[in-house]
């Protein structure tokens, strides 16, 4: 079973997830709202019965492809900024062969989740957002497999389907509705495979150091870092142990021109016998060692795949969004300028946020765990967005999600299972182990 402490990290992070999630979805939801006038021009016709507010419940800055560029633009400096200028957070450096079949291929991914992504709110409401991302849970599970991260069993399989088969039922219930697009569910579901991908991507570097391992090897990871980490302890007390016999019993002190006593030279070169001793067992134990990479950290995986995106939007950006922003206020009208920066700004501060939190749930757990825990999060978003944005609901919505629900059920309880008997299987190595090493 996970650790106490890592088990509470998961469970904060995983909330932390969540809300930021929601947040980030409501966000862009009231932002590209597209019931309002891409000008936002004062003459609007007013609907008959309709205050402005239910005329335009949002901002009404429907350029998804410019906000979800500035998002990256933004985020990506302040990555750079607590990264390499201020040192706030440590990056480790890769190498050019990891930078480029791992990070680039990262970034790229998270570029065309983001431009899909954005475009899809135009044509979908929020909680269908939601629904259909459920699709690139499949593609997560496949490349997991096929990356070693995941193993392919006839159970886990089941549960991804079952999970994915209750949100399919789900969205195919909004299809009755008028605003439902399958352009904007065919940009989802594109953008849920490129998720699929970043995701796999992002536990291979923050995990495994962007290496390609087998499932036995990594599946006992947390463990292997656990009876270091255990180690490392029980080294350093035996040394601190060992010094203060060896001053105690040290009945002759050596003069100052005699400089280094023999005793102290044997003392010396016991402790450095038993640092090699111990050092060549840590290193079977050692994470790092193994993998021959450093693993990245959240805040680097950031400031790595936050310029790549950027690249791939702004393309699409300048040939879709720019040319319908010509006729907008933002270029005749200072103030309504300054207030589509102050809300770039914060989209941008929940882009990173939402970014940090998920690498430190991956790290922590794994991308098909982050999968999964999304059919949590759009249950929390579906009932936001229908409070908000009065999204309709029908039986069969709820029939998907609690179709869906029984299947996150059983994938914790199968996480559980595996996770005990990786302890038991563990437990019995590393305490051998540490029984030679006392």
């Amino acid at each position: 079973m996970m650790r106490k402490r890592d088990l509470a990290l998961a469970v904060f992070w995983c909330a932390a997830t969540f809300f930021f999630g929601t947040s980030t979805h409501i966000y862009m939801k009231w932002v590209l709202n597209n019931n309002c006038p891409a000008t936002r021009d004062e003459n609007v016709p007013v609907i008959t019965g309709k205050t402005p507010h239910e005329q335009c419940p949002g901002f009404g800055f429907p350029f998804p492809l410019v906000v979800g560029f500035f998002q990256v633009t933004l985020g990506g400096l302040f990555a750079y900024l607590v990264t390499r200028v201020f040192k706030i957070f440590h990056a480790p450096p890769v190498s050019s062969h990891t930078f480029w079949t791992r990070c680039v291929p990262l970034g790229l991914m998270f570029g065309v989740h983001i431009g899909l992504l954005k475009l899809s709110f135009l044509f979908l409401e929020a909680s269908y957002v939601v629904e259909l991302k459920q699709f690139g849970l499949v593609m997560t599970f496949v490349l997991g497999v096929v990356f070693g991260l995941e193993q392919l069993t006839v159970s886990l399989t089941a549960v991804v389907l079952l999970v994915t088969s209750g949100l399919f039922v789900a969205s195919y219930g909004a299809k009755g509705h008028g605003d439902f697009s399958m352009f904007g569910a065919t940009l989802l579901i594109f953008a849920s495979i490129a998720q699929g991908f970043r995701q796999v991507l992002q536990q291979l570097l923050l995990q495994a150091g962007g290496q390609i391992r087998g499932y036995k090897e990594f599946r006992y990871m947390w463990w292997q870092s656990y009876f270091y980490n255990r180690m490392r302890q029980e080294y350093q007390a035996q040394t601190r142990e060992a010094h203060r016999e060896m001053d105690a019993t040290d009945s002759n002190p050596p003069s100052p021109r005699a400089g280094v006593s023999a005793h102290d030279t044997a003392s010396n070169q016991w402790i450095s016998n038993r640092h090699a001793e111990r050092q060549n067992l840590l290193s079977e134990f050692d994470p790092s060692s193994e993998v021959g990479h450093k693993n990245l950290t959240p805040m680097a995986i950031l400031l790595y795949e936050f310029p790549c995106a950027m690249v791939v939007i702004l393309p699409f950006a300048l040939i879709v969004d720019v040319p319908r922003m010509s006729h907008s206020r933002l270029l005749s009208d200072p103030t309504f300028a300054l207030e589509v920066a102050g809300v770039l700004c914060v989209g941008a501060t929940l882009m990173v946020c939402i970014g940090f939190c998920v690498c430190k749930f991956v790290q922590l757990t794994s991308a098909l765990s982050h999968g999964i825990g999304h059919a949590l999060e759009s249950i929390l978003i579906l009932g936001v967005s229908v409070a908000i944005f009065h999204s309709p609901m029908t039986s069969t919505n709820y029939i998907g999600y609690s179709i869906a629900i029984v299947g996150i059920l059983l994938y914790y309880i199968i996480r559980y299972v595996d996770m005990k008997a990786i302890e038991r299987e563990f437990l019995n190595l590393g305490g051998a182990a540490l029984n030679w090493y006392k």
